[in-house]
C-alpha cells in the first residue's frame, strides 16, 4: 500500500487534457478498464456483505437522515445524511473484480484496484464566510491525491452538503461552492474545462461538506448535452464562477467503453430552468436531457446504451416528499422503467428545480 501522508499537496504541473466528445470528432476511444461493479443492495445485507469472501469490497455509502456509525471493521463505508424515500431501504454498494487495497492520505481514505480508486473526503465550515477558501482547499487536496497516487484522472464526482440554498451577503451556499472548486481547478489546469468529469451538487439534511470521487489510471471521454448549454460556459446569472463539471463521462475498455456515468441531471433547456413548480413535467424534461446524451454518444461513436434490467442504474433527488409517488411512477412509465433506483429526500443547486437524476449506464456492443 502506497504511503502519501508526507507529500505536500500544492499547486499541480501542467497536466494534459483528456479530449471532450464534439461533433465529428472520430479518434479511437482510449479509455479505463471495466468499471467497479455498483448495485444498490438491502441495508439488511450489509453484514453479510462485510464478511463474503468471495467479493472484493470497495465502499459502502448508506443514505440515511439518522447519524449512522461505520462499521469498525470497514475502512469505506459512507454515510450520507439524506433520507430514503419509498417502502425499502438499499445501500449503495461498490466491489471490484481484482483485489482492492485501503488507504487513508492526508483528509482522504481511499480504496483501489490496479484501475481505479474511489476515494472520500468530508470536512466541517465552522466559519461560513470561508467556504469558497475551504471548498477550494478540499478540492486542491484531491487533485494533488489523484495525481501523486497515480489515479490522474477523475472520472465521476459527487458533492453532498446541507443549506445548499441558504444565502449570505447575496450567494447561496451552492455558487459560493462553485467558487472554490472552480479556483482548484483553475489552478491546477492550463485548460481545465477539458479534464471536468461527470459530477452532481445534492444538498443534504445535515452533516459535513461531503466528497465522493472515482479516479482512473486512464482518461475519460467527458460527453455534453446538445439540448443544453456547457454548465462551464453559464453565464454569471447563476454566480461569479460557473459549475465545474461535464454531462456524463464514458469509461470502460480501449475502443469499448463499458459505462457512461450520467451527471445530475435536471429540467434545464439552455441554461434556463424549465417547467417551475411541476415535478411531472421537470421529471419527463430531465429524462429527455439524458436521452440527449445518449444520443450524443451513439451519434458520434456508435455507442449504444441499454435500457434493460440489470444494465443501469438511476439515483433519484426529490425536493418534496410529495412529489414522490408523481416522480416514481412517471420515471416507472418511461425508457428507463426496469432500471434500479433510489430516491431520496434532497435539494437541488436551485430553488426552483424539485427533481435531479443521475445514471450509471451500460454500454452495449
Amino acid at each position: 500500500m502506497m504511503d502519501y501522508s508526507s507529500q505536500k499537496f500544492c499547486s499541480l504541473p501542467e497536466l494534459v487534457s483528456p479530449p471532450r466528445i464534439r461533433p465529428g470528432h472520430h479518434e479511437e476511444l482510449l479509455l479505463p478498464k471495466v468499471l467497479p461493479l455498483v448495485e444498490y443492495a438491502p441495508v439488511s445485507s450489509i453484514p453479510h456483505l462485510l464478511t463474503d469472501p468471495n467479493r472484493n469490497l470497495m465502499a459502502m455509502i448508506r443514505f440515511d437522515q439518522k447519524a449512522f456509525a461505520s462499521p469498525s471493521s470497514f475502512p469505506l463505508f459512507i454515510s450520507v445524511g439524506m433520507a430514503q424515500l419509498g417502502m425499502e431501504e438499499f445501500v449503495e454498494v461498490w466491489s471490484s473484480s481484482t483485489p482492492v487495497q485501503f488507504d487513508r492520505s492526508g483528509n482522504i481514505r481511499s480504496a483501489r484496484n490496479g484501475d481505479f480508486v474511489l476515494g472520500y473526503y468530508e470536512w466541517h465550515v465552522s466559519d461560513e464566510s470561508r467556504v469558497e477558501r475551504v471548498v477550494q482547499e478540499a478540492y486542491e487536496e484531491l487533485l494533488s491525491y489523484c495525481e501523486v497516487s497515480g489515479f490522474r484522472h477523475l472520472l465521476r464526482i459527487w458533492n453532498y452538503f446541507p443549506s445548499i440554498n441558504r444565502e449570505r451577503n447575496g450567494l447561496d451556499r451552492y455558487k459560493r461552492f462553485c467558487i472554490g472548486r472552480h479556483q482548484a481547478f483553475a489552478a491546477c489546469f492550463t485548460d481545465f474545462p477539458a479534464v471536468l468529469p461527470a459530477a452532481s451538487a445534492v444538498g443534504t439534511i445535515k452533516g459535513p461538506f461531503q466528497v465522493i470521487f472515482l479516479a482512473g489510471t486512464q482518461q475519460g471521454w467527458h460527453v455534453e448535452n446538445p439540448r443544453q448549454v456547457s454548465a462551464y460556459k453559464y453565464p454569471q446569472i447563476y454566480g461569479p464562477k460557473s459549475p465545474s463539471f461535464a454531462r456524463g463521462t464514458l469509461v470502460g475498455f480501449s475502443a469499448n467503453p463499458s459505462h457512461l456515468l450520467v451527471a445530475g441531471t435536471a429540467s434545464i433547456v439552455g441554461h434556463a430552468s424549465q417547467h417551475l413548480n411541476d415535478p411531472v413535467q421537470q421529471t419527463h424534461e430531465t429524462l429527455t436531457n439524458i436521452q440527449a446524451v445518449l444520443q450524443a454518444c451513439q451519434t458520434f461513436y456508435g455507442l449504444h446504451i441499454c435500457s434493460r434490467e440489470g444494465l443501469g442504474l438511476l439515483k433519484v433527488y426529490v425536493r418534496r416528499e410529495a412529489d414522490f409517488e408523481k416522480i416514481r411512477d412517471e420515471i416507472s412509465a418511461s425508457w428507463c422503467g426496469n432500471y434500479p433506483v433510489v430516491y431520496l429526500l434532497g435539494e437541488m443547486c436551485r430553488q426552483e428545480l424539485r427533481i435531479e437524476i443521475e445514471a450509471i449506464l451500460e454500454i452495449s456492443h
